[in-house]
């Protein structure tokens, strides 16, 4: 006979974050992270399935429920990047982090957001997004931020991560756009060494960015 799994505390949804009307399945976890650890390449992989469209918000901003990101970065050994790039997190300048996948910009994307969240900054006022669960508009972006978290980008001060931020097409001048007419936003930003290197790079965010 086959086992029946049981799903403990499960909550029904019939709308994803898209608009689109769709049954789906919250199971309560002690580990808040998005992420779980794939034992064939000992790699991070995100946990949920996003094959058919982008993962939701919700999921990768497990802090506007819980006010901690996950265990693992709590936990994982802090850089002296880290403490170099906490001196900078209140400027305006958006600050960008380049280098190879899988060196670890993640985590330390992860490591300022526990910073903020200690120092007291609201959860609703910070989001994350990976451009590995697919390409979205940054204005549309943050208007389901919005939606989703209720902070007011226009009035009150947020903080916005954007992980592998080159494979968004033309980056550069939307992140200029947004940063240019949103004086309340503060960048992060993560991708690799060769894009922000490019001369259009340089010239969509001369004077408004510091690079690590």
């Amino acid at each position: 006979n086959a086992s029946m799994i049981m799903l403990g505390n499960a909550i029904f949804s019939n709308k994803n974050f898209l608009g689109v009307k769709k049954a789906k399945v919250h199971v309560k976890s002690r580990d808040s992270s998005p992420f779980k650890l794939d034992r064939s390449n000992n790699q991070k992989v995100y946990k949920h399935d996003h094959s058919n469209g982008h993962m939701e918000i919700q999921d990768l901003n497990p802090w506007w429920k819980t006010n901690a990101v996950g265990k693992e970065y709590e936990e994982a050994k802090a850089r002296s990047l880290l403490k170099e790039s906490l001196k900078f997190i209140h400027d305006r300048q958006i600050l960008s982090f380049v280098g190879l996948r899988r060196v670890g910009k993640t985590t330390l994307l992860h490591q300022i957001i526990g910073h903020l969240l200690k120092s007291g900054i609201p959860a609703r006022s910070i989001l994350y997004y990976s451009f590995d669960m697919g390409e979205i508009g940054v204005e549309d972006l943050l208007q389901k931020a919005q939606e989703l978290a209720g902070i007011n980008i226009k009035e009150e001060k947020s903080y916005i991560f954007l992980d592998e931020v080159q494979k968004l097409k033309g980056w550069q001048d939307k992140i200029k756009l947004v940063y240019d007419s949103n004086i309340k936003i503060k960048f992060f930003l993560s991708g690799s060494a060769s894009l922000f290197i490019e001369k259009k790079t340089k010239e969509s965010l001369a004077g408004r960015s510091i690079s690590f």
